[in-house]
């Protein structure tokens, strides 16, 4: 008996011989690993993912990839709107060390952004946002952990001007490795819900989405803190002003951990949407 095999679309596939055929269905978690493209989505401002688009040069260009073990100097937005992410001094004889290293791990690839307390620190910087600052809809997701959630060297993943970040401990949860964002609040609202413990060393899911000025943050899909009146900063992110990867941008102290995925979009996504990202990245991440 001939057997077929055939794409039926939306990720799908049919099996057809003489009895007939039977239509089997991909599923991922709320999105999939593979199957899903975040891009579908629409309105994405950056795409970093540590397993696409890192390369060593100084200069901005792209012309030496990175592999594993190797220092990135450039982080390629894959979202299509340019907002890479760089290494801010090009100085090759004295910020030789200013880059993060490309490492790979069961499979998984992340940048490493660890560095000794007070010596050359290890950052990667947008220089663009497309021009937003403070108002409007937005939704963050990042993928990384901290090998020190108790307070190391920095708990900032993600930090602009001092003024908002992501990561974990600090201002409105004290130091004990829980989830944190910290976002300019109008009207200086108390927090609600109760930011959600963390691992050292344990990769984990951090979303924020801040819809008409109301922020509900999540870890791993769980729902954490929230508070209402809420938005970034006013400070457009731009050369003097860079958004920071992998560490404290005011502080110039480096992220004590990894970050393997970063995404952005323009707007807040609905649940379903959120859901989709979200099954995306613990699918791939195995979170």
């Amino acid at each position: 008996m001939a057997i077929k095999v055939s794409g039926s679309g939306a990720g799908g596939f049919k099996i057809s011989g003489a009895g007939g055929s039977v239509k089997i269905g991909v599923s991922g978690g709320g999105g999939g690993g593979g199957a899903f493209n975040p891009l579908s989505i629409g309105d994405a401002l950056v795409w970093l993912k540590a397993d696409a688009g890192t390369y060593q040069d100084y200069d901005g260009s792209t012309s030496t990839p990175a592999g594993a073990g190797d220092l990135v100097g450039k982080w390629v937005d894959q979202s299509g709107q340019g907002n890479h992410a760089i290494v801010q001094n090009y100085d090759s004889t004295w910020h030789s060390d200013w880059r993060p290293t490309l490492i790979e791990s069961s499979g998984i690839k992340s940048l490493d952004f660890t560095a000794a307390y007070f010596l050359p620190q290890h950052h990667l910087n947008i220089n663009s946002f497309n021009g937003r600052t403070q108002s409007g809809d937005v939704s963050l997701f990042v993928v990384y952990d901290f090998n020190d959630v108790t307070g190391g060297n920095t708990l900032h993943g993600v930090d602009h001007y001092g003024a908002w970040y992501m990561g974990v401990g600090g201002t409105n949860s004290g130091y004990g490795g829980k989830a944190l964002s910290k976002m300019p609040k109008i009207g200086n609202p108390a927090w609600s819900g109760t930011p959600i413990s963390v691992s050292s060393g344990v990769r984990f899911l951090h979303t924020v989405i801040i819809a008409s000025e109301v922020l509900q943050e999540y870890v791993n899909s769980a729902a954490g803190q929230s508070h209402a009146n809420a938005r970034l900063d006013g400070v457009a992110v731009d050369i003097n002003n860079p958004l920071a990867l992998g560490g404290d941008s005011v502080g110039n102290s480096s992220m004590n951990g990894h970050v393997s995925e970063f995404l952005v979009y323009n707007k807040a996504l609905s649940a379903g949407e959120r859901a989709s990202v979200e099954g995306y990245l613990k699918t791939k991440y195995g979170i």
